[in-house]
């Protein structure tokens, strides 16, 4: 638990991970066009 309270962004970048993952994709799929974004969903 001290290695939490040391190292706040230990706990905050897993976190983070998949919101940057979440942000890349829709970027891509903004990208392409609405016909191309629905068909990878």
């Amino acid at each position: 638990m001290s290695g939490a309270v040391h190292h706040p962004l230990s706990t905050i970048v897993p976190a983070l991970v998949p919101l940057i993952a979440i942000i890349i994709k829709n970027l891509r799929t903004t990208a392409k066009t609405p016909a191309d974004a629905s068909s990878e969903l």
